[in-house]
């Protein structure tokens, strides 16, 4: 686990969506891959983490400008 994402790690299970979702923006940022930002939630959250569908439709939304947007 990179020390970033050790960072996010999930304390409460209340923040772990908004938590899940800045993690994908960061990770979006530095141009990582689909694949790659569902493995390492799968790590980091566990049974919580968001499958790779929901992290696929994200990572699009953040790419895409439409996550952030007022």
């Amino acid at each position: 686990m990179t020390p970033v994402l050790q960072l996010f790690k999930m304390e409460s299970t209340s923040n772990s969506h908004y938590k899940q979702h800045t993690v994908i923006e960061f990770l979006v940022t530095v141009k990582e891959t689909v694949g790659n930002i569902h493995k390492q939630h799968s790590i980091v959250y566990g049974n919580a983490a968001f499958n790779r569908s929901t992290v696929g439709c994200w990572t699009k939304r953040v790419r895409d400008g439409e996550v952030g947007r007022v």
